[in-house]
């Protein structure tokens, strides 16, 4: 797959909002159809990250918002994506969002 589409929250509890990531993770793996799948998560620097790889980053991204829109994940969720083997992210949500960097 050509592109990396990253999720990323802020992390806002001491012990790293652990459960929502996994659960988060576990319900795009259950719900996204072909195209996608889900290549892992990392938490750490004030941030936690969920990891997709595709080959098409738009259609992705609207499979996600469909899917995290029903629930509290979507309300500060930022997301971007690149090429696969790495370069500059090209930010899709929020619109206004003018910088995103994985720390």
């Amino acid at each position: 797959m050509r592109y990396q589409l990253v999720l990323r929250w802020p992390i806002e509890s001491p012990t790293g909002d652990y459960d929502q990531v996994i659960q988060t993770e576990d319900l795009l793996r259950e719900e996204l159809m072909g195209g996608s799948e889900v290549d892992g998560h990392d938490l750490g620097s004030g941030e936690m990250n969920i990891f997709l790889l595709t080959d098409d980053p738009t259609a992705t991204f609207e499979a996600v918002r469909r899917i995290l829109e029903r629930g509290p994940a979507w309300a500060t969720v930022r997301i971007a994506y690149r090429v696969a083997q790495g370069g500059r992210y090209t930010i899709l949500w929020p619109e206004d969002l003018t910088e995103f960097r994985v720390a």
